[in-house]
Formats: structure tokens, sequence, C-alpha cells
């Protein structure tokens, strides 16, 4: 167990224990959790080998960690033989709003270790507080903030706001690999409409950064439809309707049937 300046744990096999698994599988790859501040080697010919000699297949650190589809140098992009995420370990799980959940996995691209307990957790005072606790210095706003991203329900547990949020920025992360995917090999009309729908993407994504309820003035809803209603059209399947022309709702609903 390695620890950083700040206090904060990484765990590492031992070098023993690495032998050891090389020895009866040396195909094996390991998981780790870590800052990778330390002088890690960089990956070489896609393979990432950590400080010890053991080889990584699933690497995940705090504020880092990206899709190949998200990143600006796409589809100049290195490849790699190994899964890479981030970790929110504070950000949105103690001062965000729950639009903040539907806009992290499109600036983040991958995310790990995101708790679905729902146990009800109450500080001494009877108030519900947050899974992840708080250092006793924030504020009593905070403290009292609480993410959980399912809540106790009738057959187990349920999808709080946040976690439909992030479920539908899940979604949407993979409607922006198929419109990025599609570009290569778009042409005229067609790369200009998708070139509009990310270039717009891309703007609500910069202002969410700053300031995630922004997001609303700019019609995310409407701008996440046109994404769907293209992305449809591009893999085959039409519809006369869209964002602004929606499907006549039937009679019965409006109350003029029966």
């Amino acid at each position: 167990m390695l620890a950083d300046a700040m206090g904060l744990v990484e765990r590492r096999p031992l070098e023993p224990v690495v032998e050891f698994f090389r020895k009866i599988e040396p195909t094996m790859r390991w998981q780790i959790y870590a800052h990778f501040d330390g002088g890690e080697p960089r990956p070489k010919d896609g393979r990432f080998v950590c400080l010890g000699g053991f080889e990584v297949g699933f690497r995940i650190n705090p504020n880092g960690g990206s899709l190949p589809e998200f990143d600006r140098n796409w589809p100049d992009v290195e490849p790699r033989e190994f899964l890479l995420a981030q970790v929110q370990r504070v950000g949105i799980h103690h001062t965000s709003s729950p639009l903040s959940y539907r806009m992290v996995m499109r600036t983040s691209g991958t995310i790990a270790r995101i708790g679905l307990d729902f146990w009800p957790m109450y500080e001494d005072r009877g108030r519900r507080r947050s899974y992840y606790d708080c250092p006793p210095k924030e504020g009593w706003l905070w403290r009292g903030h609480v993410p959980a991203l399912t809540a106790p329900g009738p057959d187990g547990g349920a999808r709080t706001t946040r976690g439909q949020m992030l479920l539908e920025g899940l979604e949407e992360s993979e409607l922006h690999i198929a419109l990025v995917r599609a570009r290569l090999k778009a042409q005229g009309e067609t790369a200009r409409r998708i070139d509009t729908c990310l270039a717009d993407r891309q703007m609500a994504t910069l202002v969410g950064a700053t300031l995630s309820q922004a997001l609303i003035s700019l019609d995310l809803h409407g701008l996440a439809a046109r994404e769907y209603s293209l992305a449809a059209e591009l893999a085959g399947i039409k519809s006369e309707c869209d964002w602004l022309r929606p499907p006549a709702a039937p009679a019965a609903i409006l109350g003029g049937g029966r």
C-alpha cells in the first residue's frame, strides 16, 4: 500500500503476489485505482505496465479517463489495450445539482466506482447525510446533501433524479460515439448536420462545466432530441416528426374521443 502526500491510500499488489499469478496465468492483467503521479511509465504499444512490473487491464484514477471518441485528437488517437475510467471521488458527490450527473459522462467519457446502496444514513440529530460523508469543515448545506443514485422503493432500489440523470448521460454518451464515428464517412449536408450537432453539444458542455443549471436555458432536451433524430436517420430509421413537430396525440388523450 502506497500513500501519497495528501494521505490518500493507493493499493498495489506486492511483488511476490505479482510473481505468483504470473506463473499460474501469464496473460492476466490487473485492475488498479491510483493517482498515477509517481512517475509511472507511459503506455507502450498500447499496453500499460505499472511500477512493479504488472500489466494493467483496467486503470481508474481521479479526474481522468475517456473513451477514444471523446479525445480531441479523434480519430488520430493512439490505440490502447486497457480500459481507462475516472472515479468521481468528491465533485459530483457533495456539491453538484442533479443535472450535473447528466453531464458527467459527457465530460469524462467513462466513470467508475459509483455506489448504488440505498439504505438511509442519518446524523445524530436525525438529518439524512451523504453516504460519502463530508469533512466537518464544510458548510451545513453540503453536510445535508444526499447524492444517492438509488433510494428505497416498493420492490427494492429505485432510481433517484440523480440516478436517472446519470443513466440519460450514459445513453447520450453512446449517442455521441455514434455521431463521431458516422462523421468519418459522412459528406456534404450530412457532414454539416453532424458537425452542427457536435458543435452545439461542445458549447453546452463548456457552459455546463461552469454552471450546470445554465444548460436548462440552452434547451438541453431539444439538443438531445435533435441528436437522436439525426442518429436514427443515419441508422436508416426515418420519421416525419422531430423536436419541433412531435407526433400528434391520440384524441382520447386530449379528451376528444372515447
